[in-house]
């Protein structure tokens, strides 16, 4: 009788390295609706991913954006971590906005945390990807006023403040990009929101749908809405 011995296979798993690349862009369209005060909206962005690691599968990712409505502007800072295994993608950021509204005298600064998962296909030009986000200061005073209300006492008054606030919406939503041609893609997403409690509107649903014609390596137009 022979002892035989029994031998480990080893595999190896291939991971799809992160790529450093840099984005800017910037969006004009018109809006509408009643309840409009203007006729445009300006969005201008910038993104930089920067890969680390002996197989660069991580990476620090950095992006702002500045949005301008007539009577409204933000302005947001992104910061976060992205970890790539095979065709997974895993990220999480910390968001911090500054919004200012017209007729309030300051404008708030909010803050939120996110997380995005996206799976591509290797197969097809196909990304689908799920996303949710928690605020961690979910609510900035825009502006406070104070008024006296008289009490039932004969000449005595109490001061009531009165705040108007912007509050964080948090959400958890899916989305995907599919490439239609050589040089077009289609992207949408669809997202729960959850208003901060207490207020006396009700939580509701947001989409977006674009496509996209990129025109060169370096550059590339779209139609959002």
């Amino acid at each position: 009788m022979s002892a035989g011995s029994r031998g480990t296979r080893l595999v190896r798993v291939r991971i799809v390295p992160l790529a450093s690349f840099t984005s800017v862009g910037l969006s004009i369209g018109p809006t509408f609706g009643s309840s409009r005060t203007g006729d445009c909206t300006i969005t201008g962005q910038g993104r930089h991913l920067e890969p680390f690691g002996e197989r660069h599968n991580f990476g620090v990712q950095a992006q702002g954006e500045y949005f301008y409505y007539p009577y409204r502007h933000e302005g947001q800072l992104d910061l976060g971590l992205v970890d790539r295994w095979k065709w997974l993608q895993f990220g999480v950021f910390g968001n911090f906005k500054f919004a200012g509204f017209g007729g309030f005298q300051d404008g708030g600064s909010l803050g939120q945390g996110s997380a995005v998962l996206d799976l591509f296909f290797p197969s097809v030009p196909l990304r689908v990807n799920i996303s949710a986000s928690k605020g961690f200061k979910d609510s900035a005073v825009l502006t406070r006023s104070t008024s006296l209300t008289l009490n039932s006492v004969p000449g005595t008054a109490v001061g009531v403040n009165t705040d108007n606030v912007a509050r964080v919406v948090d959400t958890i939503g899916a989305g995907l990009l599919v490439g239609v041609a050589p040089n077009t893609d289609i992207d949408g997403s669809v997202s729960w929101l959850r208003r901060a409690r207490p207020t006396p509107l009700s939580d509701g649903v947001g989409a977006m749908a674009r496509v996209t014609q990129h025109l060169s390596n370096r550059a590339s137009r779209c139609l959002a809405r």
